[in-house]
């Protein structure tokens, strides 16, 4: 009697104090796991046996030696009905009704078989509270280790109207959310291009409900081969426990074909599901019937235009501290197509850099606002190709005045594309081809390179180089998927991609005899349409220009020849292709070197670096001994018979 009197003390005042605490504000985790999953008494006291071990090794010795054996350091099924249940009758009863309990359904608890006995009943199971709530019950909120890379926590501070997204899709979301209840808890598919900032619109949903979301990353699951309903099962816990919105990265990923049976297990989950979703995904989806008619929305996402991106700029600059006007925003908004938080981000990294120059408060200058662009549009397309630092400038090259116009012409492209496609209206005007796709002709070291460069270096953007000896495969489907990858990556990157000896790969398409022909047609085919759909700019560059399917130079609209230099651009190479810290001797017969040998750019290159190495080692000035051996050494190289009387008056002195 004394023991089930100091029993009822102690429950009256755990009562009390439990009152109080809830009253002045104070998070009961028992209490809130109770409410969350509508746990009975009965189904508490289950948790509860299930979490002692968990916080003192001692219950394993008090359990085994309560069961009877020293192996069952866990509660069993058994057990826990015997210590709840009052008599036979009421165990009877619970025992119908075990499995189907919330605490089963929802994994708070799982049942493990006795792996001892042949056939084990339900009775003998071991009873194993999951571990998140565990950390749950013990106030503590990280993410296990084992699945921080598939997603993650995370505060939003994004606010709706700081969103460069159009009026009717603002007040279409915001309709949405004013009509969320406690009953009423939507799933929203976001979707658009990357550049339309899915994410940064999701996170100001967030914001807006005043609510944190789990970040689910669809990328990491696909590439992991995890157990996709498993993974999935401990986000939707994580969502519950912390009342937070999930908001699932990359959902196209599940629309594939292979993860058919994943999208089915995801979809019976999300019905089922009481809380807020966001999806984004870079492309359409309609599930019909699969979700009922107001429980799911699609809203597109388009593209901020530059206008939306300047007003971002322009914010995002007096968020950082600079409060007097950036001319050069215009230019870099209309420039490179990011998305909020990019250009939120970058413009913080722009003022952090003009600090570390000045030492002092600055206000950005253009070099620093497209180094911080450069980072922040960062993607992986160094991967899949050569990342190229622009070294040109216009002064560096030598073509005709027509030539270096045209490619002038093909920079302002690029420059002024958004004041022609959004402000002029001719975005409405085309469905594809808003990129732009120039072709380089022209035989070996002539420049095509070199424009690139130029090119690069002029909008403040990066080169990629292309390596098609990685892209081209002799496997079927693999170099489509490789070109997949690389305008993919491309179209987040802001970068320009250079394609050299494009012949490789955009030859003519021939009649087709077998299965080979067949097959690298389809990979022509293909390449056409991913630039097409490319809205950045593309730069191919070709010795043959004549090998060159018909059905890209119409989708090109640059074609620029790069001529072999006459007398008077090689004359101009010579002169120009020594840095100005080189030191030359006055015997250089410029005139002669440029009437006497017929050289490209880059044979004039090569001769003019050999020579200055063979000067270091001599210790002296560049002279014209050591330029006409360094020539003999190219010809050579090429295979060109060299003869003493190819030298002219210098015969004497190149031999």
């Amino acid at each position: 009697d004394a023991l089930v009197d100091e029993y009822s003390r102690l429950r009256r005042m755990i009562d009390v104090r439990k009152e109080l605490s809830i009253d002045v504000g104070i998070a009961l985790r028992l209490e809130h796991l109770k409410q969350l999953y509508f746990l009975s008494n009965f189904e508490l006291t289950i948790v509860l046996i299930c979490l002692a071990p968990e916080l003192d090794l001692r219950y394993e010795k008090l359990y085994a030696y309560m069961q009877d054996d020293i192996t069952k350091k866990s509660p069993t099924v058994a057990f826990a009905l015997d210590v709840v249940c009052a008599n036979l009758r009421e165990k009877v009863e619970k025992r119908k009704k075990f499995q189907q309990s919330p605490i089963f359904i929802n994994s708070l608890i799982k049942v493990i078989a006795d792996s001892s006995r042949v056939c084990p009943s339900m009775l003998s199971s071991f009873l194993k509270i999951d571990s998140r709530i565990v950390e749950f019950l013990c106030d503590n909120d990280s993410i296990d280790l084992n699945h921080e890379h598939f997603y993650e926590n995370i505060l939003p501070q994004q606010p709706m109207n700081d969103l460069p997204i159009m009026d009717s899709v603002r007040s279409s979301i915001q309709s949405i959310l004013n009509s969320i209840t406690s009953s009423f808890k939507p799933i929203l598919f976001l979707w658009g291009n990357s550049d339309a900032g899915m994410n940064s619109v999701a996170e100001a949903i967030c914001t807006e409900l005043g609510k944190m979301y789990i970040l689910f990353k669809g990328h990491t699951l696909a590439e992991s081969g995890t157990h996709f309903r498993a993974l999935f099962d401990r986000v939707l816990m994580e969502s519950k426990l912390r009342d937070a919105i999930i908001l699932w990265e990359n959902f196209n990923i599940m629309l594939h074909e292979e993860r058919h049976s994943d999208l089915g297990d995801a979809i019976t989950l999300m019905n089922q599901f009481d809380g807020i979703i966001l999806l984004t995904s870079n492309t359409s989806w309609e599930p019909g019937a699969l979700f009922s008619p107001f429980k799911f929305f699609s809203i597109h996402i388009l593209n901020p235009s530059a206008k939306l991106r300047h007003e971002l700029w322009t914010s995002s600059m007096q968020s950082a501290g600079v409060s007097s006007p950036v001319d050069e925003l215009v230019h870099i908004a209309a420039m490179f197509r990011m998305n909020p938080r990019q250009i939120r981000d970058a413009a913080f990294t722009a003022v952090r850099h003009a600090f570390v120059l000045t030492g002092k408060e600055a206000r950005p200058r253009e070099q620093e606002l497209l180094g911080a662009c450069r980072i922040h549009s960062a993607t992986k397309l160094g991967e899949l190709a050569k990342k190229i630092k622009p070294h040109y400038q216009w002064s560096d090259i030598v073509l005709p005045h027509e030539k270096v116009m045209h490619l002038k012409e093909l920079c302002g492209s690029m420059k002024y594309r958004a004041q022609v496609f959004e402000e002029w209206g001719f975005e409405r005007k085309l469905s594809l081809g808003k990129g732009v796709h120039a072709l380089f002709a022209g035989g070996s070291g002539t420049g095509k390179t070199m424009a690139s460069e130029i090119i690069a270096h002029e909008l403040g953007v990066d080169l990629y180089k292309v390596d098609l000896s990685t892209v081209v495969s002799k496997y079927i489907g693999e170099t489509e998927k490789n070109l997949s990858r690389i305008f993919n990556e491309a179209e987040n990157s802001n970068a320009i991609l250079f394609f050299d000896e494009a012949d490789a790969l955009m030859g003519k398409r021939s009649e087709v005899k077998d299965a080979h022909d067949r097959y690298a047609n389809i990979e022509i085919s293909y390449l056409l349409q991913k630039m097409e759909e490319y809205n950045g700019m593309s730069l191919l560059a070709t010795n043959l220009r004549q090998n060159i399917d018909d059905a890209f130079i119409r989708r090109i609209r640059f074609i620029i020849e790069f001529p072999f230099p006459e007398r008077s651009y090689r004359l101009e190479i010579w002169r120009k292709v020594w840095p100005d810290d080189t030191p030359l001797s006055d015997d250089i017969d410029f005139n002669f070197l440029a009437n006497q040998f017929e050289l490209s750019g880059g044979n004039i290159r090569n001769i003019a670096l050999n020579a200055t190495f063979i000067a270091a080692e001599k210790g002296s000035k560049v002279t014209m001994m050591h330029i006409l051996y360094a020539t003999k050494r190219e010809f050579q190289k090429t295979g060109k018979v060299c003869l003493s009387e190819d030298f002219g008056k210098y015969k004497n002195i190149a031999v």
